[in-house]
Order: C-alpha cells, then structure tokens, then sequence
C-alpha cells in the first residue's frame, strides 16, 4: 500500500512543482505564442510527471514491469467502439468548432492521453496487485482521480461530477480491457466541458 500511495503522491507533488516553475518561467520570459506555451505549460509537465516519473517509479518497485498490462490497447476488440466514439468526437468539435477552438482540442487531448495513461494504466495497475475486489479497485481509483487529481475544485458538486466521471473511467478500463476506451471518453467529456460552459 506503501507502493500505490507513493506512485499516486510523488507526480502530483512534481507536477506541481513544475507547473508552478512553468508559470514563473512564462512571466519572466514574456511568452506569448500559444505551441511554446502548450509545450511548457501542458505537455512537458504533463509528459515527465504522469509518464515517465510514473514509470520511473514502478520500474523501482516491480522486478517486472509488464508495460503491456500498463498501456494495454485492444484495437481488433474495441474497433467498433473507437469508431463510434471518433464519429460522436467529430461531430461535437463541426457543431462546436467556434466555441472549442483548434487549440483546445489539442489540449483537451493531450491532457485525457496523461490522466489516462497515469490512473488508468499506472495506477489502475498497481490497484489490481492489491487483494480488493473490483468494487474497491474501481473506488480506489475515483478517489485517487478526484482529490488527487482535480483537487482545486471551488464546490462541492464539482467533485461529485469527476468522481462520477473516474468511476465510468475506470470501470470503462476494466470492462474493455482497453486504455484507448477510457482515453476517448475523456476527451469527449472534456470537449463536451467546454461546450455547456
């Protein structure tokens, strides 16, 4: 238990660290074209502290790593669920391209890729090595989602919708045996976010 709570902590404290490094680093330069601000703002810390500090992690903790338990993509099972899935996606960003914007679809999916791939695959595999039943893998790993994740919510149902949103992740992870399902979801959720506002 040791294990998960530092696989769960210590990218979180790192990804911190770096987007507020980030944020000082754009002020001081004065940046302001918008790819060099999605790399250092988005991609980099998201990159480093939710994939390979993740991976550095369980490399140290497991005498084998199975990468392939940890990024696991079934196309040939789940090809007509990512069909329908890319079909509902392109037909949310037609209608609603003016109020997403190029950029944000980029940036909607990178961040669904590295919360996925982090709780999802990481985390949803290091929760599996624990003795619960799937109820409590499922639970575990909302929670973690949650208040690990998005813990600067300003309200109370705020967190009642994420959580909701990291049980049918998870479940959705469990069920398909797939990670490109729980990726997808995530990124309509965001895009479908976005829209309401």
């Amino acid at each position: 238990m040791i294990e998960l709570i530092t696989l769960v902590i210590l990218p979180m404290i790192f990804l911190i660290i770096s987007m507020l490094l980030t944020i000082i680093l754009l002020d001081k330069l004065n940046i302001s074209n918008n790819i060099i601000i999605f790399f250092l703002n988005y991609f980099f810390p998201l990159f480093i502290c939710l994939f390979i500090i993740p991976i550095i992690i369980l490399k140290k903790q497991e005498k084998k790593l199975e990468y392939n338990e940890i990024l696991k993509i079934n196309i040939r099972q789940t090809k007509n669920k990512i069909s329908l899935l890319l079909l509902i996606t392109v037909l949310i960003i037609m209608f609603n391209f003016n109020k997403i914007g190029n950029f944000n679809i980029m940036i909607f999916f990178i961040i669904a890729f590295f919360e996925e791939f982090y709780y999802r695959g990481v985390i949803y595999y290091k929760i599996k090595k624990i003795n619960l039943s799937i109820f409590s893998q499922i639970l575990l790993n909302a929670i973690f989602f949650t208040f690990i994740a998005h813990n600067a919510r300003s309200d109370i149902s705020s967190y009642i919708y994420v959580f909701n949103a990291g049980i049918v992740l998870t479940f959705f992870r469990y069920y398909f045996d797939d990670l490109l399902i729980p990726i997808l979801y995530h990124w309509i959720y965001n895009l479908i976010t976005i829209i309401s506002k």
